[in-house]
């Protein structure tokens, strides 16, 4: 994960380099420094970048995702999610002749929830 490579000098150019890949350990990795050493040697030291190094097993992982920003979920709550309620009035006409004059009928429907 933290691996230690001494090259030769002359044989490399690290003067703008900050990240190396090793195909035989499958891995890539940041350079967290480097250190001359004796012999015209210098020491690499790097650490795993384990989003570039995993990146096709990451992609490819079943998973259920409780947020996300173009694939919503409904069975899972989210609470960053803003909700938008609105009240819809509507009118039905229910005819003329519905009884006596001095009686009046008012019909509603509605969920049971106050409105906000």
């Amino acid at each position: 994960m933290n691996p230690q490579i001494i090259l030769d000098k002359d044989k490399v150019d690290l003067t703008h380099v900050n990240y190396m890949e090793i195909p035989e350990f499958g891995r890539k990795y940041f350079i967290t420094n480097i250190v001359g050493e004796a012999g015209n040697k210098v020491s690499v030291y790097g650490h795993v970048d384990v989003l570039s190094t995993y990146d096709s097993q990451i992609r490819n992982c079943p998973l259920i995702a409780a947020r996300s920003t173009n694939q919503y979920n409904f069975y899972l709550h989210d609470d960053k999610r803003i909700y938008n309620t609105y009240i819809e009035n509507q009118y039905l006409n229910i005819g003329n002749d519905i009884g006596k004059p001095d009686t009046l009928y008012l019909i509603t429907l509605g969920t049971g929830a106050p409105a906000p």
